[in-house]
C-alpha cells in the first residue's frame, strides 16, 4: 500500500501499525511526548512503540493509537518542504485527510 497527501509526491508503504518509508526500515515517528504541533520524523521502526503505532481511520485519517492525535499537514500547506505534524484529531479537518492506494508511485 502507498500513502500520499493530495499532490505531495513522497510515498510511504503502510504495514500494520506503522507508516513505513518504502524500501527501508524507517517509520513515521511522533516522538516520546506527542502534542499539538509536534513535528514528525523518520526513525528506525520498532514494534510496540506508541510513537509509531498508527491506524487508518474510516474517515481517511492516520491516528496514533489511543492518543487522540492525527497526522496533520501544517497550516494546510501542500507545497514541497512543508512539515507534517500531529494535531488533535478533528472531524472534517482537511489537513488530516490522507489517501491510500495499492498502486505504485513515480517521482515528479
Amino acid at each position: 500500500m502507498y500513502v500520499y497527501r493530495k499532490s505531495i509526491e513522497h510515498f510511504h508503504s503502510y504495514r500494520e501499525g506503522h507508516v513505513q518509508l518504502a524500501g527501508s526500515n524507517h517509520c513515521l515517528d511522533a516522538g516520546a511526548a506527542p502534542a499539538d504541533g509536534t513535528t514528525m520524523k523518520i526513525w528506525e521502526c520498532f514494534d510496540n512503540l506508541p510513537a509509531q503505532d498508527w491506524f487508518y481511520t474510516d474517515d481517511q485519517r492516520f491516528a496514533l493509537t489511543n492518543q487522540g492525535f492525527c497526522l496533520d499537514l501544517t497550516n494546510g500547506n501542500a507545497t514541497n518542504g512543508n512539515l507534517v505534524q500531529v494535531w488533535g484529531c478533528t472531524d472534517f479537518n482537511a489537513n488530516q485527510i490522507w489517501s491510500v492506494s495499492n498502486g505504485t508511485s513515480s517521482s515528479a
